[in-house]
């Protein structure tokens, strides 16, 4: 072999190349991504079924079992078991090791679209097993603030925070206390006024939509407009209308005969729907919504002062009030009043700007009255007729005081319809409540920070990113006279520190104890130092072949290089001695370098092989075994070959220069 010959020759291109190669590996061993164990994807997929308001018989027979029927004849599946209790079905499907989990999971979804659940059951969710899940760390949070308060500031300002670090996947606070908009109904109340729990909840779910307003024009562009259901204040809460009780004595003498009506039963049945409800519709009118009005003869134009109570009655706004204004000449505002330029005079033009038809509301007297004359005309009818017409005008009046503003619209004082306002059945208020979780750090209770990282994230780097912004947000909030206390209860990247310090360690005295092995048996500090320096390059060179296998730094990868120590010292010291010895027996130091190397070359590759050949076929197996060992297998495999290489480069290149001899001729 002419590899040592070579190496020895060109001693600057050798340097040259190991220089090369270190700096690869201590870029490698700085980019590489720090892991507690090795990246493990188990063959399990969980489908997870919610069924509210089963008992676990229900969800078993129902739910649980058509999963399994469905899901049991799927290729590779090995095991399969589920879990059914009150409004939840689990069931766990493993495969083989090494089977294509997305594949599997879209096979998983078909089938779930073949079965049949019963109403109320909602959409299965399908999970893959992923470690990523795992939170990362968790932080326990005091604070002198209420815990409302303290739970609020975690959401709007330590939360955010966090997510903007690089890495961070998602920060979850757990354990806090929320502030609610709470409704309690009274039962006695709600009997006594004839509504039910399911009638009440609908009308507020109903009041809390998003429903689709169509599309008008405004300036010269097409706008889509919604109504956005959201809650409102206490107050306009408590205003709106949940049902109604006819006054039976106004109807009866309305009719001149008697009737029972119980409009409830409508609404129990669900709502009219507003398309089908034929409301007459009267226009609001300029001067509705108008107060004084000028009339500026000098300037030509009339001069309108708006009056905000009845915009906001008609749910109108100042600019869309200027917008709907006819006139050659647009209309604009100067100190808060609107300014109409006329043509040719004023007093003129104002006649018929003030009946300018704004928007239509219902007319609720004009269909009561047409109510009367229908009932008058069709008195055999009467007590389908009215209590329909009564229904849908009590919806009506519903969904007009569930608006933003709320109010009941006016209705006249011969209406036989009592409204029953949610305030008068219920206690409405703003409370607080601890969420489902409890979390407690040393027996007291309090507020967790949950922190995922991303797949891809170095643990490491980003823990060390999210204890600084930690320690950041403390130190502002105590420049504002807010001691807050971060305790870190949980944290990945300290049990990767603590292992790979203590592997670090065993590494380096593994090394240590090598060495003096070796200068105790050789007794030639120079052939040592040779051998020594070897170990750290190996290292180093093996993590350069670490990095091109997306390996991370881990458990099994540093302890394979601890295993490894010893080994990485075999070849060079068998190349070492051989040098040595044809040094010894008269040969100059370039002379034994070569024949030394070349001597043993195809012995310690043979070795080096051999050994490489009982680790390799690690990586071929399948299951946990293969999952956990892999990491393992490869950098023994790649710390040999390092350990090959080094022998037969840097040993003789090393030897050829170090070795010399004693004065009186002596080898040293």
């Amino acid at each position: 072999m002419n590899l040592p010959d070579k190496v020895v020759k060109r001693p600057v291109a050798t340097l040259t190349i190991v220089f090369l190669v270190l700096v690869i590996g201590a870029i490698s061993l700085w980019k590489t991504p720090l892991d507690l164990l090795p990246e493990i994807k188990p063959p399990l997929i969980a489908v997870i079924t919610v069924f509210p308001g089963s008992a676990p018989q229900e969800t078993l027979a129902l739910v649980t079992e058509q999963i399994e029927n469905h899901l049991a004849a799927i290729a590779g599946l090995t095991n399969l078991s589920s879990l059914s209790q009150e409004n939840l079905s689990l069931v766990v499907l493993k495969f083989h090791w090494g089977s294509d989990l997305n594949s599997l999971r879209d096979e998983v979804s078909a089938r779930l679209d073949l079965i049949s659940f019963p109403g109320g059951v909602k959409r299965p969710i399908i999970l893959k097993f992923d470690p990523t899940l795992l939170p990362m760390m968790q932080v326990a949070v005091s604070s002198g603030r209420e815990t409302a308060d303290l739970t609020d500031w975690l959401n709007g300002v330590v939360k955010k925070r966090l997510e903007k670090i690089k890495g961070v996947a998602s920060v979850q606070v757990q354990g806090g206390t929320t502030r609610d908009l709470f409704v309690r109904l009274d039962p006695e109340r709600v009997n006594e006024h004839q509504v039910s729990f399911d009638q009440v909840a609908g009308i507020l779910g109903s009041s809390l939509l998003d429903i689709p307003a169509g599309i008008t024009v405004i300036d010269e562009k097409l706008v889509r407009l919604r109504f956005l259901g959201r809650p409102g204040a206490v107050e306009d809460l408590a205003k709106l209308v949940v049902g109604f009780k006819v006054d039976e004595k106004a109807l009866q003498e309305l009719l001149g005969r008697s009737i029972k009506i119980d409009l409830n039963r409508h609404f129990d049945a669900g709502m009219p729907d507003p398309a089908s409800m034929t409301i007459p519709q009267r226009p609001i009118y300029l001067e509705d919504v108008t107060g004084p009005v000028e009339m500026d003869e000098k300037n030509n134009r009339i001069i309108l002062e708006p009056d905000p109570a009845r915009l906001a009655q008609w749910g109108l706004e100042l600019e869309q009030l200027i917008s709907l204004l006819p006139g050659r000449r647009k209309p604009y505002l100067e100190d808060g009043r609107i300014c109409i330029p006329a043509d040719p005079a004023p007093a003129a033009d104002w006649d018929a700007v003030k009946r300018t038809p704004l928007t239509y509301v219902p007319d609720f007297e004009a269909w009561y009255r047409q109510i009367k004359e229908e009932a008058g005309r069709e008195m055999a009818e009467a007590s389908r007729g009215i209590e329909q017409s009564l229904a849908e005008m009590a919806a009506a009046m519903i969904l007009a005081s569930a608006r933003p503003g709320g109010g009941l619209p006016e209705m006249g004082g011969e209406s036989p319809l009592i409204p029953v306002y949610l305030g008068s059945i219920a206690e409405i208020g703003v409370d607080t409540h601890r969420s489902g979780t409890l979390a407690r750090i040393d027996g007291r209770p309090s507020v967790n920070l949950i922190i995922q990282k991303e797949g891809e994230a170095n643990t490491v780097s980003v823990s060390h990113q999210v204890r600084a912004e930690l320690q950041a947000i403390a130190a502002a909030e105590a420049a504002r006279g807010h001691e807050t206390g971060f305790l870190t209860s949980f944290d990945q990247a300290r049990d990767i520190e603590f292992a790979l310090s203590d592997l670090a360690w065993a590494l380096l005295g593994g090394s240590f104890l090598a060495v003096s092995v070796l200068l105790a048996f050789l007794k030639n500090w120079r052939t040592v130092l040779v051998i020594g320096l070897s170990i750290p390059v190996a290292v180093i060179a093996t993590f350069s072949l670490l990095y091109f296998t997306n390996l991370t730094i881990n458990l099994m990868t540093l302890g394979a290089l601890a295993l490894a120590a010893g080994m990485l010292v075999d070849n060079a010291i068998i190349v070492s001695e051989n040098i040595y010895r044809h040094f010894q027996a008269g040969a100059g130091p370039v002379e034994a370098a070569v024949g030394g190397s070349k001597e043993v070359a195809g012995a310690v590759i043979a070795s080096t092989l051999t050994t490489i050949s009982v680790f390799f076929p690690v990586v071929f197996l399948s299951g946990l075994a293969a999952e956990l060992f892999r990491d393992f297998t490869i950098t023994v495999s790649c710390a040999l070959l390092a350990s090959l290489a080094i022998a037969l480069t840097v040993i003789p290149l090393l030897a050829s220069r170090i070795l010399r001899r004693e004065a009186g001729g002596g080898a040293g």
